[in-house]
């Protein structure tokens, strides 16, 4: 039970977060998949991710590995915190990234969504 309301309560709070973005702030959506691996940032405050399906690289970053969010971009504690439950409960994602910025040379996680398994 803790764990559907934590779900729920993550959902939430990324579909609020995501609705704040501003309309002009381009976005591309990748494929349904699992998230491999979850990396802190060395000496900065960010997070990347690895995922079982191709990376979208809209933005044409120089590596196309995975995705990172700096704390600097809007939503970070709610993608991070989503990205930890979803890693944690071995739930499918769906990761939205900007279309013209890149962070650590990768794709800019502007969006998470996650799926209950």
């Amino acid at each position: 039970m803790f764990k559907k309301v934590i779900m729920q309560v993550v959902a939430i709070v990324c579909v609020v977060a995501l609705g704040s973005l501003q309309t002009a702030f381009a976005q591309t959506t990748g494929a349904v998949g699992s998230i491999v691996s979850v990396s802190g940032g060395w000496s900065a405050d960010t997070f990347s991710i690895t995922v079982t399906n191709a990376v979208v690289n809209p933005a044409g970053c120089a590596y196309s590995d995975g995705y990172v969010m700096s704390i600097s971009d809007g939503g970070y504690n709610t993608m991070y915190a989503a990205v930890l439950t979803a890693f944690s409960t071995g739930s499918q994602v769906v990761v939205t990234v900007s279309n013209t910025v890149c962070t650590a040379g990768r794709p800019t996680i502007i969006g998470v969504t996650v799926y209950n398994s």
